[in-house]
């Protein structure tokens, strides 16, 4: 009601709740931007996959699978050589994945320090390809299909993630890195009680691509950085995002390996 243009949201729907509860979110997943007739305002919900070889639990309906290629016009549904895979995974109910008009996984790399560093652009399950929250949440905005396209030159990473034309560098793993460079100030945050009870000023979020997620760390979902502490889960997705928009994802250039 807002008129946000972009529901990003960093919850896993993985169990039907009530019968009436679950209708409205149905609906919620469903509609579009009411301040603009005929918007689409799409909604972006998760599924979470398992990296681990002993991990192979299966609940929900995974969703989402991208149509991969190195070309547009050579699009099909296999995996891409640059990706990760995954074991087994944690979707949204039937009737949440069945309803959001794209979905993206929320699957970080941990790293042997136990920070988060990486996270899979692409994660292939059962011969196809899924692609991250926020590689989900660009396209959706911008209509186009990530395809994997090679980046020529030393000073470049050797491949990337295009979605829109918008590049972000992927390593040889199908992984691309998360710049922690935007400082949370930069980002507007607003409490989810206040946006239900129509406290938020209208111009804050008209037009916007808002997030959802929690940020309470009694929420269970705090992740490790390499900069010291710990962040909400979606402000990953977040930085993710900016680097995107921004042009300043990290990557290895391709002529590292010469540099001994």
């Amino acid at each position: 009601a807002y008129g946000v243009n972009l529901k990003v949201v960093d919850v896993l729907f993985d169990g039907e709740q009530n019968a009436a509860q679950d209708a409205k979110l149905v609906e919620a997943l469903q509609s579009g931007n009411s301040q603009t007739p005929n918007s689409k305002a799409p909604t972006v919900i998760s599924q979470l996959f398992a990296l681990s070889p002993e991990a192979q639990v299966k609940s929900g309906l995974l969703a989402g699978a991208m149509e991969t290629g190195t070309t547009a016009t050579a699009a099909n549904t296999t995996c891409p050589a640059s990706s990760t895979q995954a074991f087994g995974y944690m979707a949204a109910a039937p009737a949440f994945a069945q309803s959001s008009q794209a979905v993206g996984h929320i699957t970080p790399v941990v790293d042997p320090d136990g920070n988060i560093r990486r996270v899979p652009a692409v994660v292939c399950f059962d011969g196809k390809a899924y692609p991250a929250l926020a590689v989900a949440g660009l396209s959706a905005a911008t209509g186009a299909q990530p395809v994997v396209k090679a980046a020529p030159g030393l000073m470049q990473s050797g491949q990337v993630l295009d979605v829109g034309g918008l590049q972000i560098p992927i390593d040889g793993k199908g992984q691309l890195r998360v710049s922690y460079q935007m400082p949370r100030a930069g980002f507007v945050s607003v409490s989810a009680v206040d946006v239900i009870q129509g406290k938020v000023p209208a111009p804050m979020l008209k037009g916007a691509w808002a997030l959802v997620g929690s940020t309470a760390f009694g929420g269970g979902d705090a992740v490790p950085t390499p900069q010291g502490g710990a962040v909400g889960g979606v402000e990953v997705h977040a930085q993710i995002l900016s680097a995107a928009l921004d042009g300043r994802t990290p990557y290895t250039p391709a002529w590292a390996p010469l540099w001994p």
